[in-house]
């Protein structure tokens, strides 16, 4: 069984009130490198439903996804081909409507090949933020025929109070609010407090980092790495 990395977010009586007042959600997103400039971080957890107390938990369980969509601001890829993969994978597409996964590929990351000489979308979805949940896509990459593209996820997720209405596996671009990038690497469990006003606090710990609201959330989850890198 995978391991489990929680995350809480504690929000006071009062900026609670704020939040639901504002009409606001709690998403979550997760980081990703790719060989793709064009890869877009896709709303993994988005609830409204939040609480003083509300817990993420991610498992590096991955399945790889392509389809006909294209990732487009509130759109949600919905026809989808998928299945199950692990780290080092190679999950090959020929039009047949399934991916044929074999092992080989890159080691931190999950290789996608386009066999068709159509252009897809491909991605990388994962266990959703409830522990034994369904799978989330996380990152979409433009895939052309005969070619493909290399995602391999990092122990990196951003969460954020913003405008309801972005559904899970959309992209998401900017946030209305102050965001925080937390580095799970070798971590289990990790806590921050969100502040209507004074923002995010996490005692100052290496693991955090803010974000200011309306920066490009793309940039700070998305890394490009050259193919050579991932030979």
């Amino acid at each position: 069984m995978a391991t489990s990395q929680k995350v809480v977010v504690f929000v006071d009586p009062t900026t609670l009130a704020a939040l639901n007042d504002l009409g606001y959600a709690l998403y979550a997103l997760k980081g990703f490198e790719t060989t793709n400039a064009q890869g877009k971080a896709l709303v993994w957890g988005e609830t409204t439903s939040f609480s003083d107390t509300t817990t993420f938990v991610s498992t590096a369980e991955y399945q790889a996804f392509v389809t006909k969509e294209q990732v487009t601001a509130g759109g949600v890829l919905k026809s989808i081909t998928f299945a199950d993969v692990a780290l080092g994978d190679i999950a090959t597409f020929d039009g047949s409507g399934t991916l044929k996964v074999t092992t080989g590929g890159y080691p931190a990351g999950v290789t996608i090949v386009n066999a068709t000489t159509e252009p897809y979308t491909a991605g990388l979805s994962a266990r959703s933020m409830d522990a034994g949940g369904n799978f989330s896509p996380v990152a979409g990459v433009p895939l052309y025929g005969l070619s493909e593209d290399v995602i391999a996820p990092v122990d990196k997720f951003l969460v954020t109070f913003s405008t309801a209405g972005v559904p899970v596996g959309a992209p998401f671009a900017h946030s209305m609010t102050q965001s925080l990038l937390i580095d799970m690497t070798g971590q289990t469990l990790l806590e921050g407090a969100f502040d209507i006003n004074k923002g995010w606090t996490f005692e100052d710990a290496p693991w955090g980092e803010t974000v200011p609201a309306g920066a490009d959330l793309f940039a700070v989850l998305v890394k490009e790495v050259p193919l050579s890198s991932a030979d």
